[in-house]
């Protein structure tokens, strides 16, 4: 998981969760926490082909029940992007040399990939 301030344009790996039964509960109380208004997740698909590969229905599965639980507890609407995360590890191990906890820094790519596409922004991935 990875954060972005929009104000001061930076963005920043913040940890990795696990795919367990309480990860969207974690990343519910990341949201609350840190009141978040918008989510951008990866989407797993073939580079090549643009298909879904087989943890695609388990991503959408998840993101559907993150947005019921906020709609449930915070009683507010925020808005869950999607962006496709084709080589975002490999592109983590070099552009930051890590191997250890690689998906927060995949995240910061993520991120990266949206605010720029999205947004027009130009922000840093600071580690």
């Amino acid at each position: 998981m990875a954060i972005a301030n929009t104000d001061f344009k930076i963005i920043k790996p913040l940890k990795n969760i696990p795919n367990t039964k309480n990860s969207v509960n974690e990343v519910f109380t990341i949201i609350k926490d840190y009141s978040i208004d918008s989510v951008v997740i990866g989407l797993p698909i073939f580079p090549v082909s643009k298909k879904p590969n087989n943890l695609y229905p388990l991503v959408k599965e998840f993101s559907n029940r993150l947005k019921k639980l906020i709609s449930q507890e915070l009683k507010k609407k925020i808005e869950i992007y999607f962006v496709e995360e084709d080589y975002t590890t490999e592109l983590a191990r070099i552009k930051f040399g890590v191997s250890k906890d690689i998906d927060k820094y995949s995240a910061t790519i993520i991120l990266q990939y949206y605010i720029n596409y999205h947004l027009g922004g130009n922000y840093d991935n600071n580690t």
